[in-house]
C-alpha cells in the first residue's frame, strides 16, 4: 500500500470549504407602520436599530432582509424603550 503525501494546497481548500458562511433562513417578521426592528445584544442588552439590505425585484415592490449577527436578538418594536421591554418579556 502506497501512502501519498497530503498537498497544502489541497488543505488549504478544505479548510476554506469549512468556514464558508451559510445562509440560513431563521424567519419573518411583518413590520408594523411606524415601527422599526431593533438589534438588542442578549448579553449587555444594548439596543440599536437594524441594518437592512435591499434586494431590487421587477415585479414586486423591494424587499429588506435584516442584515443578523451572532449573539443578538431581533424584535420589532415603535421604539428603543419599548424594545427592550419586549425583549425581557421573551427571555
Amino acid at each position: 500500500m502506497k501512502i501519498e503525501p497530503i498537498k497544502k494546497d489541497e488543505t488549504e481548500l478544505h479548510a476554506l470549504k469549512q468556514f464558508e458562511k451559510k445562509k440560513l433562513f431563521i424567519g419573518s417578521k411583518m413590520l408594523r407602520p411606524g415601527h422599526r426592528c431593533f438589534e438588542i445584544n442578549n448579553i449587555t442588552k444594548e439596543c440599536c436599530e437594524a441594518k437592512y439590505e435591499t434586494e431590487v425585484h421587477f415585479n414586486k415592490p423591494n424587499a429588506r432582509k435584516v442584515i443578523t449577527k451572532e449573539g443578538y436578538s431581533y424584535v420589532n418594536a415603535l421604539n428603543q424603550k419599548n424594545a427592550i421591554k419586549v425583549f425581557n418579556r421573551s427571555i
